[in-house]
């Protein structure tokens, strides 16, 4: 079995402990980043949560439909996420695969890291 050195706690565990082989941190660190952050951000928590639900609902009800392919890359796939820009608006979301969602969530941390151009 092959083994992987997690970036958080430096313990080497096995490729199973990683949530399905991709992130870099095992499921306990990732479990304990999770919870730390929830602490540290209730409300913006119990907006994201209160979004999630609203939008599922509405799917449930017919109100938002789930297509067939991924709305950045095209590919047909079983399983699409919703992918929310703003929590402010529940309904307003994007379809996206698995990579594609997580390199959105890249591309959106990438905009927040970046300096604001100075002006003269």
């Amino acid at each position: 079995m092959k083994n992987h050195k997690c970036k958080e706690c430096g313990k080497s565990r096995p490729l199973s402990d990683f949530n399905g082989g991709i992130h870099s941190r095992c499921r306990i660190c990732d479990r304990d980043r999770k919870r730390k952050w929830r602490a540290a951000n209730q409300a913006m928590y119990a907006l994201m949560t209160s979004c999630h639900g609203q939008a599922r609902r509405a799917v449930e009800r017919g109100e938002i439909r789930r297509p067939k392919a991924c709305e950045r890359c095209g590919q047909n796939h079983r399983r699409l996420l919703m992918h929310h820009e703003r929590y402010t608006r529940p309904t307003d979301v994007t379809w996206l695969d698995d990579k594609c969602h997580a390199r959105r969530h890249m591309e959106s941390k990438a905009r927040r890291r970046m300096p604001i151009a100075a002006t003269n």
